[in-house]
């Protein structure tokens, strides 16, 4: 469906300017209260429709939960658990 100012008749053959899509041929199969339905002539890919996005390409970042494990550094000496009951 496209929306258009003007009332088509059924059958009129339309081009639509699409920008960087392109040119569609396409037949006005109704209209009515500003809008168009439209067979067009031969088939093509939707996402010639989607505008690129601007800026830079979109890039995946690895979670840090998947990266490699770092080893805890060990620490020096007896455990201060073992420390308290050594006291006693």
């Amino acid at each position: 469906m496209v929306e258009c100012e003007r009332e088509l008749a059924a059958g009129t053959r339309v081009t639509l300017d699409l920008d960087e899509a392109g040119r569609l041929d396409a037949e006005v199969r109704w209209s009515q209260r500003g809008q168009v339905g439209m067979r067009f002539a031969a088939a093509f890919a939707l996402r010639k429709l989607a505008r690129p996005r601007p800026g830079p390409a979109t890039r995946m970042l690895r979670p840090a939960y998947l990266e490699e494990p770092v080893a805890a550094p060990r620490p020096s000496g007896p455990s201060p658990l073992v420390q308290k009951k050594a006291r006693r």
